[in-house]
């Protein structure tokens, strides 16, 4: 559309072509609910910035005039404002203790193949991912300890066992368990095993044996690494 053919905004109006625009507008079915939609959108974010704001401003006289005069022309500074406000009442403060940095969600479970280990659907582990997965984390722990007592080798039970163990609070077997995933695992689940491990060390304020393990990921430069730079820089900051 070219510029000489665009209907004017209400904002670019004022006195007689305004109260014009606003005329036409109460004729026009559409425009019509277009505005009664800002003005609904304006009153919620009216509702979300009150309690975000500091000091109550007295209320002040105006002139009685139809209430969709004002709420066209406020809608954009209202909605800012109340952007702005929330924003602030919602920013995350600046971690100041290692601890804080650690990530400790459970990981989700991803089905692998579990080539050249001998186990089978009929050895338990599908049923303790399934606990696991319903974040049962006792019931999924004795499962897959069962699983390993067949087959130790099997590294994916071995690092979800550890995170169960962490979800139970025992960070001492969980670390164990995930410093040998990281050893005997090549590829994407010893990297990700090794982050736990770090995320483990973080929790208990160990930041040295944390930052070994950081460092280790980036030197292996693989799917890990980018985070554990930005873990290693977040530790700087502190």
């Amino acid at each position: 559309m070219k510029g000489s053919d665009r209907s004017p905004l209400p904002e670019e109006l004022s006195g007689d072509d305004f109260e014009s625009w606003l005329a036409e507008a109460e004729r026009d079915p559409a425009r019509s609910a277009e505005i009664d939609f800002l003005a609904d959108l304006t009153a919620a974010a009216e509702l979300e910035r009150a309690p975000a704001a500091r000091t109550p401003v007295p209320p002040r006289k105006v002139a009685r005039t139809p209430a969709r005069r004002w709420m066209l022309p406020a809608a954009a500074l209202v909605l800012v404002a109340g952007a702005l406000a929330l924003w602030f009442a919602m920013r995350p403060e600046t971690p100041r203790r290692a601890s804080e940095l650690a990530q400790r969600a459970a990981p989700r479970y991803v089905a692998v193949e579990l080539r050249d280990s001998g186990a089978s659907q009929d050895d338990g582990f599908a049923s303790a991912m399934a606990a696991y997965a319903r974040g049962e984390w006792a019931v999924a722990a004795d499962g897959l300890t069962a699983v390993l007592t067949m087959h130790d080798d099997l590294e994916p039970a071995r690092f979800y066992l550890a995170a169960a163990r962490e979800q139970m609070g025992d960070l001492a077997a969980a670390a164990a368990l995930w410093s040998t995933v990281a050893e005997r695992a090549p590829g994407l689940l010893g990297e990700h095993a090794r982050w736990r491990l770090a995320q483990i060390h973080l929790a208990r304020e160990e930041v040295a044996d944390a930052r070994r393990e950081l460092e280790h990921l980036v030197q292996q430069q693989g799917d890990f690494a980018g985070r554990a730079r930005e873990l290693l820089a977040a530790l700087e900051r502190l």
